[in-house]
């Protein structure tokens, strides 16, 4: 019996154990606030992060769009002063770059762009073409004949059946 009365829990009064389950209580509520504390921040911290991982993201979007519509506006720019551009170009450039666009050495490209712009006209000179061909040598003859008199002269020129 002595020895149990001797033992530290016996000799505890109530307020003794009252004071040592408060201060248990506070340790164990201390604890549990401090994690849950820690737990907020790191979730808070974790959200601003992931935050800034979607705008970056939306920034990288809205860039990828600004630059598709920058080229696509450019492309079309580029399409309607060009034309404007080549006519400025000096030593008959132009009507290389006229002859590049319609895939044509630059005769048959001025021929092309001559007969879109009147059809008319071309056929004349297709007309005309075709009366000259056989009768070079009489008009070269007839053009002598009139330099030497200065005067108008008629000759005579062989016109092929059609």
């Amino acid at each position: 019996m002595a020895a149990i009365e001797q033992h530290p829990v016996i000799r505890t009064t109530p307020a003794q154990y009252n004071q040592a389950i408060v201060a248990a209580g506070e340790g164990l509520v201390t604890k549990a606030v401090r994690e849950l504390d820690s737990a907020t921040g790191a979730a808070m911290n974790e959200r601003r992060e992931l935050g800034a991982m979607i705008g970056t993201m939306r920034g990288q979007w809205k860039q990828w769009e600004w630059l598709g519509w920058t080229g696509i506006t450019a492309f079309f720019l580029g399409l309607l002063i060009s034309p404007m551009l080549a006519r400025l170009l000096p030593f008959g450039w132009d009507g290389h770059v006229a002859a590049f666009i319609m895939n044509a050495d630059r005769w048959r490209a001025g021929g092309a762009l001559m007969e879109a712009a009147s059809p008319e006209a071309w056929r004349d000179l297709e007309s005309a073409a075709a009366l000259l061909a056989p009768n070079k040598a009489a008009l070269a003859a007839c053009r002598d004949a009139a330099a030497k008199t200065k005067k108008e002269q008629h000759c005579g020129i062989a016109v092929p059946a059609p």
